[in-house]
Formats: C-alpha cells, structure tokens, sequence
C-alpha cells in the first residue's frame, strides 16, 4: 500500500478516545499524531500534547500506537466495566447512598409540613379567639404572634418545597436489576461489526490516562458512569428526568466513595 493510500485509511479510522485521553505523567491532554507505519499498522499514535509542540525535552511520556490502545480501552469496556459482577460492585454503595438520600430528604418534606400545619392551626386558633372576644385584632402582642406565624408557616413550605423538587430532580429510583439491565444492553452493542459506534464508547469513558508504553489507566466517578450507562443505552426517561436531567447531586460526599481507577494493560 502506497502512502497515499495508507493516509487515506488513516482518516476513515475513529477517533475513539481524543478528548478523554491524558498523559498521566503530567496530565496533559493526548493528540494524534502520524502516520507512522513504524508505530502502528493504521500509521497514527497517540503522544503528549506537550511533546507533540517541544519534543521530548517537553514531556517524556511514550507515543502509543492508536490501535492498541483503541483496543486495549474498548476490551476492557466489553470485558470488565461492564460485566455484571463489576457494575454490581461500582453501583451498591451508590445506590445504597442514593436510597438513603432520598430518604431523608422525603422525611424533610414531612416535618416541614407538619410545621407548615402546626403554624396555620395556630394562626386560626388566634383569628377564631378574636371572633371570640378573647383578643382584640390591634393589640401588639397578637400583631406580633400572627407576623410570627405566619413568617413560620411560609418558610416551612418554601423549604419543603425546595427540598421536594430537589427529589424530584433526581429523576426515578433505580433498582440493581435496572443498572444490570441497562449495562448489559450497552455491552451487546459492541458486538457491533466488531467495535462499537464510537458516540458509545465517548459517552462511556471519562478520563483514559496513559501510565506507560504497557499500561493505562480507565478513571471516572460512579455517578458519572451510572449517568454514562443510561446515555449509552438511550434511556432518555432516566437522563432526562426532572429539571436538566439525571442529576447527581445526592451522589457527592456523605463518605461515599465515588471514583474509580482501573489499570489496563496493552
């Protein structure tokens, strides 16, 4: 094959992994290089930014050849991230967390409205003694009492509120079996004509880091990667639930471990 002709090959290859990839000596962002048939049969490389502009006097990191590790990413997707045994271990904890989040959030709303009721029952109870005789309307101290309750009732149902749509927001509950589900559908499509479309695998990975010509690292956080599930399997009503979508705000601190680290070897 002609260089022509295997520059031309070159540009049909997808990109898998530009914009996700990262030197992780230095962090900096990876981009392609070549062709160099020398590294890699489809003559492109991945190399660091850094060196790509200064050399290796830059950064000296390796040139990795974009196949293998195009390859060495989408197998482990396929083989290890998405397996059930794997998403089961990654997800318990979140849900779990998820779950109790909810929970507490739910039992919020209540005591707000009961105190939200207990400051309107008092409030009648002063208006009907008025009726009674018992007080009368322009005295101080009633003035004062009903500005207080009603000050009382009126910020307990703003926060219930707020708390409410913050469950809401959320979207729907899921269950273990659903996350199972959902990866499960997601891996069948890399049986896909051999690799999977590469939207799938872009909405999959969120940071890929480049150890060494051997190895490379596959982080992300659970939230993200539950939220990359659902994408990646087209369940709209689960990203786009509530306000914005599938929104992760329960999933952040509380101890709740939720990044992950995968070491992949090329």
């Amino acid at each position: 094959m002609d260089a022509s002709a295997q520059h031309a090959n070159t540009i049909r290859k997808p990109e898998y992994l530009i914009e996700v990839v990262a030197d992780e000596q230095d962090g900096s962002a990876l981009c392609l290089q070549g062709p160099d048939v020398a590294l890699d049969a489809c003559g492109r490389y991945y190399t660091c930014s850094t060196r790509a502009r200064q050399g290796r006097t830059g950064c000296q990191g390796p040139a990795v050849p974009m196949d293998r590790l195009d390859d060495a990413v989408i197998d482990f997707l396929r083989s290890t991230l998405l397996v059930p045994q794997r998403i089961e271990a990654l997800m318990t904890p979140l849900l779990a967390h998820r779950e109790d989040w909810t929970d507490r959030r739910r039992q919020h709303v209540v005591k707000l409205r009961a105190q939200a009721d207990e400051a309107e029952r008092k409030l009648r109870n002063l208006y009907e003694a008025v009726e009674n005789g018992m007080f009368v309307s322009t005295d101080r101290m009633f003035k004062e009492r009903i500005a207080e309750l009603s000050s009382l009732r009126e910020q307990a149902e703003i926060e219930a509120d707020r708390v409410e749509a913050m469950v809401i927001r959320i979207g729907p509950m899921l269950s273990m079996q659903d996350v199972i589900r959902m990866a499960k559908d997601a891996r069948m499509r890399f049986q896909v004509a051999g690799k999977p479309p590469r939207q799938i695998i872009r909405t999959l990975l969120q940071r890929v880091e480049v150890a060494g010509k051997d190895e490379a690292r596959v982080k992300g956080s659970r939230g993200g990667l539950l939220k990359a599930i659902a994408s990646a399997n087209g369940n709209r009503a689960i990203v786009t639930a509530g306000n914005g979508g599938l929104s992760l705000d329960w999933s952040s601190r509380d101890g709740v471990e939720d990044s992950y680290a995968f070491s992949v070897p090329m």
